[in-house]
C-alpha cells in the first residue's frame, strides 16, 4: 500500500508535461522545419511532430561541448543550462530555451527525493547520453514518463530508503504476451553503464541494444529487465569494461518459461 501511494504521490506532483507545454507563450519566429542543420541532434533521437516547447528547432539543439553533464549521482545534476541556451541562433530562442530549463529544474528540485532510484539513474544516464541542450526538460520527460509506465506496468519503483534493505537480485526479461501465439524465439544484447549506489548495489543505466533479433517486444522487455535488476560488487567484477559499461545477454523461447 505504501509503495501504491508514493507512486500516486509522484505523479501527482509532476504535472503532464507533454499537454503543458505544447504550446510555447513566446511565439517561435522560424517556420517548422524541415531538416535538421547540422548542429541538431540526429533524428533517430528527434521526432519533429513531438515539439515540447513549441519550437523544432530549441528542442533539438545539441549541449554544446563547454557544457559538463555530470554522471547520475543522488542528487540532482548541476547543468549551466543559460550558457547551454545560450548557442540558440535568436534571443528568442534562447528565452524560450531558458524559460523551459529553469521551469524544469525547479519542479525536479521539488520532487528530487521522491524520484525512485531505478528511474532517477536511467533517466540521467538518458538525457546525458542523449545529448539535448534541453537537459532539465529531457530528464523531467523522461522520469514522468517512467512513473506512467511503471504505474501501467504494474512494476514498483526502488526508492534509495527501500532498496538498501534489498540483496543483489537479476531479473529475468519476461516473454512478450505479443508473440505466444507465433511462439517465436528472441535474443537481445544489452550494454548498461554501470552506477554503484549508496547501499552498495550495482544498477544499471544507459542501456542500449547492441545485437537483437525477434522485434521490438524483445528489446523493450530485455531493457526493463535491466533496468529493475541490481548486482553486488562480486557479480560485477571482471564484467564492468574501461568504459564502465557491462554487456548483458537475453534469450527468449516459450521452452524456457
Amino acid at each position: 500500500m505504501r509503495r501504491i501511494l508514493l507512486l500516486c504521490g509522484l505523479l501527482l506532483s509532476f504535472p503532464s508535461r507533454a499537454q503543458e507545454w505544447q504550446y510555447n507563450p513566446v511565439p517561435p519566429i522560424n517556420p517548422p522545419m524541415t531538416s535538421l542543420p547540422p548542429n541538431m541532434v540526429p533524428p533517430e533521437y528527434y521526432s519533429m511532430r513531438d515539439s515540447v516547447t513549441g519550437d523544432p528547432l530549441v528542442d533539438a539543439m545539441r549541449m554544446p561541448p563547454g557544457v559538463a553533464v555530470p554522471l547520475p549521482s543522488t542528487s540532482l545534476p548541476e547543468v549551466d543550462y543559460v550558457t547551454a541556451c545560450g548557442t540558440m541562433p535568436t534571443e528568442n530562442q534562447k528565452q524560450i530555451c531558458e524559460n523551459s530549463e529553469s521551469r524544469f529544474k525547479e519542479d525536479l528540485s521539488e520532487n528530487w527525493q521522491e524520484v525512485p532510484d531505478n528511474i532517477r539513474i536511467n533517466c540521467e544516464g538518458s538525457a546525458k547520453s542523449r545529448g539535448f541542450a534541453l537537459y532539465y526538460t529531457s530528464l523531467d520527460l523522461c522520469i514522468v514518463d517512467s512513473v506512467r509506465r511503471s504505474s501501467e506496468n504494474g512494476t514498483n519503483p526502488v526508492r534509495q530508503e527501500d532498496s538498501q534493505s534489498h540483496q543483489a537480485r537479476q531479473f529475468a526479461p519476461i516473454y512478450p504476451e505479443s508473440e505466444l501465439e507465433d511462439n517465436k524465439t528472441g535474443f537481445v544484447k544489452t550494454s548498461c553503464r554501470m552506477i554503484r549506489g549508496a547501499d552498495g548495489l550495482w544498477r544499471a543505466s544507459d542501456c542500449r541494444v547492441i545485437s537483437s533479433t525477434g522485434g521490438q517486444d524483445f528489446i523493450d522487455s530485455a531493457m526493463e529487465a535491466d533496468a529493475r535488476s541490481t548486482w553486488s560488487d562480486d557479480q560485477v567484477v571482471g564484467r564492468i569494461n574501461s568504459n564502465g559499461r557491462m554487456d548483458r545477454e537475453h534469450s527468449f523461447s516459450l521452452s524456457h518459461d
